[in-house]
């Protein structure tokens, strides 16, 4: 009898076998931002873009009641649109342009609802970055001219430009779109998606599920938000001025892409009116300091923390 163990049938048998997909947070379950904004652009599920190019729209996070239906996947995002116009999409900036390769791609995912009118497109461009070569857009594809009720698995193959002979700068990145193309009627439509994968090759594999805190791992690597439930107190250091200084630093939970725009909140109690602040920025980290006058009474604390460094 062979000991020999049989290959799992849903595994690929050739080519790489994991982190198969260029798309994070394509399972729609990562959403620090918050769960809904009728805004344009990063909004709410995090990686995610919301190009409204005129159009009204509502971006949300929305829960599965039959995750069988989409593969195990419990989330999803909607884009409903009331009034559309040419070019209204959700898209996903990936890093570094050379990422994805010149050749085919396949882009897959499950969705329902109603289409754009002219139908549901995806379409894009690679972006050379900073000192780099001009954009270049790659051929618009015709995914479907409706959607229904039920939820579908589409996929669609895409040509990826040749990169020979350009120049890539920093900030660099294959721009991924999914919505209404070159149409500008006004139709009302509803994108609802998940699962997306976009993938080397002309075959698409089944979605590659993997721990929720992986992929908020690699979304916080874009964005960082510290909730007013993770307060963290700035510590007071005498000056030889007499005044007590108040600071932190605040560790990232990952390194960014970049040295990230910051935005914090500090809640300052004690027998000052006056607090003179700051904070410093790092691509690990976030320092924040508060002069106060008096160092044995007054205390502080960051009730809230965002690190913005997307594409």
């Amino acid at each position: 009898m062979s000991n020999a163990r049989k290959l799992a049938d849903n595994l690929p048998t050739e080519g790489q076998l994991g982190a198969r997909s260029f798309i994070i947070n394509g399972g729609m379950e990562i959403s620090q931002r918050g769960i809904s904004s009728t805004s344009s652009g990063y909004v709410s599920l995090d990686r995610w873009y919301v190009n409204q190019s005129g159009a009204s729209t509502t971006f949300s996070q929305e829960t599965n009641s039959n995750p069988s239906e989409t593969g195990g996947l419990q989330k999803y995002a909607r884009l409903n649109v009331s009034s559309s116009s040419d070019y209204c999409h959700i898209r996903q900036p990936i890093e570094d342009v050379t990422t994805v390769p010149a050749g085919t791609v396949t882009l897959s995912f499950y969705a329902k609802g109603t289409a754009p009118a002219g139908g549901l497109y995806t379409y894009g461009n690679q972006h050379f970055g900073s000192g780099g070569s001009s954009d270049v857009d790659w051929t618009p594809v015709l995914i479907t001219s409706t959607l229904t009720s039920d939820w579908v698995r589409y996929t669609a193959q895409i040509t990826v430009p040749s990169l020979d002979g350009k120049t890539v700068g920093a900030g660099s990145y294959f721009l991924l779109d999914i919505g209404q193309h070159s149409n500008n009627a006004s139709t009302a439509f509803d994108l609802n998606i998940t699962g997306v994968m976009l993938e080397e090759g002309s075959q698409a594999s089944p979605f590659e599920h993997e721990p929720t805190s992986v992929t908020l791992a690699k979304a916080q690597r874009y964005f960082y938000k510290m909730t007013n439930n993770k307060t963290s107190w700035l510590y007071a250091v005498t000056t030889s001025h007499g005044s007590g200084l108040r600071r932190r630093s605040i560790h990232l939970p990952v390194t960014m892409r970049t040295t990230p725009t910051a935005t914090i909140s500090i809640t300052h109690t004690g027998g000052t009116s006056g607090v003179d602040g700051g904070v410093w920025i790092g691509p690990d980290s976030v320092g924040v300091y508060v002069n106060s006058i008096n160092a044995e009474t007054d205390y502080a604390y960051t009730s809230a923390l965002t690190a913005d460094a997307e594409l």
